[in-house]
């Protein structure tokens, strides 16, 4: 069960900010997984992988019945995961690409 940030506001407003705190110092904590993950080679792989091999970022999802729905849910989650890559190191973003350009097209 998810347990809310906060409860009634109007007892303590510091709940508020405790809250907020914490929705910072949780997605600091989800950006520094990722930079430790894009810090290794195997990392990088992985990521490329799902990005172009299971999310299919680069390929067309139409197919004209209800797969393309489908697709286009795989492709958001890649893409989605391509702009936290970006957020925390485009220079790993970059050096992925260029070194398993041959993989990727």
């Amino acid at each position: 069960m998810i347990k809310p940030l906060v409860n009634n506001t109007s007892e303590d407003e510091g709940q508020i900010k405790d809250a907020e705190d914490k929705v910072k110092y949780n997605r600091k904590q989800e950006l520094d997984d990722l930079r430790h993950i894009l810090s290794l080679p195997e990392g990088k792989r992985f990521i490329l992988r799902y990005l172009y091999g299971v999310c299919g970022i680069l390929k067309p999802v139409y197919t004209g019945n209800s797969e393309t729905y489908f697709l286009d849910g795989k492709r958001a989650v890649g893409l989605t995961l391509l702009e936290e890559v970006k957020e925390v190191d485009t220079k790993s973003f970059v050096e992925m690409i260029t070194k398993n350009m041959e993989a990727i097209v």
